[in-house]
């Protein structure tokens, strides 16, 4: 179920009609606040103090952050 199937859910179908979603918007949050901060936080912990498991996680994030940046194609 989306976002916008959910707030039609709550609020009745049409409450969300007239908001305006960009897609550089969207773009921006998800892969700036949701990628790329905990990458730099991950990374500054690494700086700091060096231990092998971070690098796992660090690489892990990179793995997940570029998969989910590649556009599936749709059939």
């Amino acid at each position: 179920m989306g976002f916008g199937k959910l707030s039609d859910l709550f609020f009745g179908s049409g409450y969300m009609a007239g908001v305006n979603s960009s897609g550089g918007l969207k773009l921006v949050f998800v892969y700036g606040l949701l990628g790329l901060v905990p990458i730099a936080f991950l990374t500054v912990s690494i700086i700091q103090e060096f231990v092998a498991s971070k690098i796992v996680v660090l690489m892990f994030l990179l793995l997940l952050l570029f998969y989910s940046g590649n556009g599936k194609k749709s059939q």
